[in-house]
């Protein structure tokens, strides 16, 4: 494995960049809380707060914090034995953002009850976009971790610190990263995820039994 220490002096640009970029993209309208997205959030709330799959009570008013209170289950679950609703979709992502829920759902329910009006009303925020903001936070930290482990690793490979710059900038500010790091879908995360075993196998190997459980 190749030993070379990526200089900290361009990580933090890069990270700095990345997420300026994608902060300005939470500042416009999008089409983020629709599609698959929110039901893998409802799936996420029953792993966090039920301690189950079954989703019979994270559609419609029970969550007020997805689509506004007004998701409904359409195709995206199904009946299962006994009755019991269970989702269509995988659930790595949601079993991995569980405890991320955990807390950011109350924290945005706390602050989107205490928030002055008026300035909600200025920021155009409701309960749920500001729930969808902070979700999107969390995806852009995911991005900015994935551009350094990404620089790090063409470092690794003998790559100049600029060629680094400009390939991890490059990676993840161009589609299909660019359109997923600020939502809540599995790619960003299962690039990442991968990205850090690939580099942990090849370039930066675990020095422990424990390392190696980790990547494996």
């Amino acid at each position: 494995a190749v030993t070379t220490t990526s200089p900290p002096r361009f990580l933090a640009p890069l990270r700095t960049i990345v997420a300026l970029v994608l902060l300005g993209f939470i500042t416009h309208s999008t089409n983020a809380g629709s599609g698959d997205e929110p039901h893998y959030l409802a799936i996420a709330h029953s792993i966090a707060f039920d301690v189950d799959l079954d989703l019979a009570n994270n559609y419609g008013a029970n969550e007020p914090l997805i689509a506004g209170g007004g998701l409904v289950p359409e195709n995206h679950v199904h009946e299962g034995t006994g009755g019991i609703v269970r989702p269509v979709h995988d659930v790595g992502l949601p079993l991995l953002f569980a405890p991320v829920a955990r807390v950011v759902r109350p924290a945005a329910a706390w602050l989107a009850a205490t928030a002055p009006e008026s300035l909600m009303r200025r920021a155009r925020l409701t309960p749920t976009v500001l729930y969808r903001q902070v979700i999107s936070l969390v995806m852009i930290a995911v991005a900015c971790w994935m551009a350094g482990v990404l620089f790090q690793t063409c470092v690794e490979l003998d790559a100049s610190s600029r060629a680094a710059f400009a390939t991890a900038l490059i990676a993840v500010l161009s589609p299909p990263l660019l359109v997923y790091s600020t939502l809540f879908f599995t790619e960003l995360p299962s690039a990442a995820i991968a990205l850090f075993a690939v580099r942990r196998t090849h370039t930066a190997l675990p020095g422990s039994v424990r390392g190696w459980l980790l990547i494996g």
